[in-house]
């Protein structure tokens, strides 16, 4: 999956196939990129502190807008669970 991006004053950040980036706003170039370990399934979400995206396979992360880092990632259960 793809997402539409989002932005705040500093960054666009955008969620490819697998992989969220984080691209200057002002000189368009790349900042950071994580990989999300399955298909990105959202669009991305932030607040003044962090990113969050939705993952096949992966369930919802929630990423550092700083550098990319994940900070939590919360699996779904499957339907045997």
């Amino acid at each position: 999956g793809y997402s539409s991006p989002v932005f705040d004053d500093n960054a666009l950040y955008v969620a490819g196939e697998t992989t969220v980036y984080s691209l200057g706003t002002v000189t368009g170039k790349q900042t950071w990129k994580t990989f999300l370990g399955g298909k990105s399934q959202s669009n991305v979400a932030l607040d003044s502190e962090q990113l969050y995206v939705g993952g096949d396979g992966t369930g919802i992360s929630a990423l550092s807008r700083a550098d990319g880092s994940v900070i939590w990632t919360a699996k779904g259960k499957s339907d045997g669970d």
